[in-house]
């Protein structure tokens, strides 16, 4: 479960930016049920992953971010 926040839709692509080692990663996702201000992940990323929820309009895959 990620916010919804954390999805970008283009068309019928979803997609979230993974951080890892101050890089934002594009990774397209395949999401489900959606539960108040949550939606399900069903393939794409893992538990436990890093997952950008804000400035998401900003960013684009190998930008280097700072985590706050």
């Amino acid at each position: 479960m990620v916010p919804t926040s954390a999805i970008r839709t283009e068309g019928e692509t979803n997609k979230v930016f993974v951080i890892k080692d101050g890089v934002a990663r594009e990774v397209i996702v395949q999401i489900g049920l959606l539960e108040n201000d949550v939606i399900q992940v069903k393939q794409g990323i893992s538990e436990g992953e890093v997952v950008a929820t804000s400035n998401i309009s900003q960013l684009f895959d190998g930008v280097f971010v700072r985590a706050d």
